[in-house]
């Protein structure tokens, strides 16, 4: 049986994949989650309590209380009120008024920040529908919304800003799972689609304030639903996950180890995020956030350069200066045309997490790994030196193409991969891993489960600085190395060879 990662099926393989991320066209999932960067305008009014400041002091959320009602849930036709099932107060949505005129546009960005997030093509209406209060120990056991609204397809939550711990939302849908923590931020918000289970699991400590409105398309869309979104991702669901089988039971010794895809936009080191995207590139990231929650990989994004050092003639006519052409021209101005290239070198310029953090910088890249035969086909090069005849050798440039990229990083790979991006700095400098490295190292591994996190920080931690060891026969300076090792006591070992 012929291997589909060994030559010439690796390129039919590649290319199917690329056909797959190609029909990514919108993003789109059944739930999501996102911090909110500012706090909801002022000017809550709640009838029978009076304006509401944020954020929520705790006499104030008792006042809410005393004012609210124990929140029932729907089981057939029957209204009832069981606290072993919601344990929730609720105040009716026609309490509230928002008498701050910023409130309008704050929703109005929001809706449309929703609809991205849930592949929502066209406008959506919030329909205020209540404000809940969780106090320690409310909780809603496992539930779908029903239509509280013609047109309703989906529930929005504004998370208020108010301390609390626990509450946190899992939403099922088709076998997959999320799980949507707003203690985790100040102020957020989550929604998801109606024909998605959820259930809010207990406050520990708090107070879990939410605004909870319907989502609601207009009279003539079609109504969107979950299983319609997620069925758009299965082809790229199915590729990945035979890739990373593959992967994980060594089948081959041609298996790319991760991937690169090329962005249809080129990004700026100080502007390269998930937010920062556009058109195609956001809707294909953020489907592979997505599919990062139910198999394991990371989805990073790169700066790319290619360097080709070669003989040139003086110019190309077919090429235009990039400067004024209305200069005298010599030998040293212009865009010199490489005839024959000599050297070639591929780099990852910087590394980045989805919010933009530099995770490593310039470090080799290995062509084969792209999805695209052709990379960095098309795209127009900057001279970057230019060396005029000398003696016996003719003149010569150097050319850079520089891009941007996604990168699919199998959880399997990451350490021998990250601790493969040595910063090159000066040749008389020691070799090294950013400190930035260790910055998300932690941040990452600190989101993990308790259980794989001991893990990580027993084995995947002092693997990364071990086989950078190996790799350059040299020390590992970080300052910051120490923020990395919280858990030392549960470890046996130590990094003796450390430069802290």
């Amino acid at each position: 049986m012929a291997n589909k990662y060994e030559y010439p099926h690796m390129v039919e393989w590649k290319n199917e994949l690329l056909k797959v991320f190609q029909a990514i066209t919108t993003p789109g999932t059944y739930a999501a989650w996102e911090e909110l960067a500012t706090t909801p305008p002022a000017g809550l009014h709640v009838d029978g309590v009076g304006d509401i400041a944020m954020p929520l002091a705790e006499e104030r959320v008792r006042e809410l209380i005393a004012n609210a009602r124990q929140a029932p849930y729907g089981r057939r036709s029957e209204t009832l009120v069981d606290l072993s099932v919601r344990n929730t107060w609720e105040i009716d949505g026609t309490r509230l008024q928002f008498l701050d005129p910023a409130w309008k546009g704050y929703l109005h960005t929001l809706a449309k920040r929703v609809a991205i997030l849930l592949g929502v093509d066209g406008p959506i209406q919030l329909d205020l529908y209540k404000l809940l209060i969780y106090e320690e120990g409310a909780m809603f056991k496992p539930h779908t919304d029903t239509e509280r609204t013609p047109g309703m397809f989906g529930t929005l939550v504004i998370c208020l800003p108010s301390a609390h711990t626990g509450g946190e939302v899992v939403v099922k849908h088709n076998g997959q799972s999320k799980t949507l923590r707003t203690s985790d931020a100040t102020q957020s918000f989550a929604c998801w689609y109606s024909d998605v289970a959820h259930e809010v699991l207990p406050v520990k400590s708090g107070y879990r304030c939410v605004l909870t409105y319907n989502l609601v398309t207009q009279p003539d869309q079609p109504r969107p639903a979950a299983s319609v979104v997620e069925s758009q991702k299965d082809p790229l669901r199915k590729m990945l996950g035979s890739w990373l089988e593959d992967l994980a039971a060594n089948s081959s010794p041609y298996i790319p180890s991760c991937l690169y895809h090329t962005l249809d936009y080129s990004y700026t080191e100080a502007a390269i995020s998930l937010k920062a995207l556009k058109a195609e590139d956001y809707a294909r990231v953020q489907t592979l956030r997505d599919l990062a929650d139910e198999l394991p990989f990371q989805v990073y994004l790169a700066l790319i350069e290619r360097m080709e050092q070669g003989e040139t003639s003086i110019s190309n006519p077919g090429k235009r200066p990039r400067f004024d052409c209305d200069e005298p021209e010599d030998e040293d101005a212009g865009y010199h045309f490489i005839e024959e290239v000599l050297e070639e070198d591929h780099l990852v310029k910087s590394l980045h997490t989805l919010d933009g953090k530099i995770v490593a910088r310039d470090y080799g890249l290995k062509i084969d790994n792209f999805i695209e035969d052709e990379p960095f086909d098309g795209i127009d090069g900057i001279e970057n030196q230019f060396e005029p005849y000398q003696g016996n050798w003719g003149p010569s440039a150097v050319h850079l193409y520089q891009w941007s990229a996604l990168v699919i990083l199998p959880h399997q790979s990451l350490p021998k991969y990250l601790a493969a991006c040595t910063d090159r700095g000066p040749y008389d400098d020691p070799p090294k891993i950013p400190v930035t490295f260790f910055d998300w190292a932690k941040e990452w591994i600190d989101t993990l489960p308790e259980a794989e996190r001991v893990e990580k920080y027993r084995t995947w931690y002092l693997w990364v600085l071990f086989w950078r060891l190996l790799l350059t026969k040299s020390q590992i300076c970080c300052s910051g190395v120490s923020s990395l090792y919280p858990l030392k006591d549960s470890i046996n070992h130590s990094p003796q060879s450390v430069c802290c």
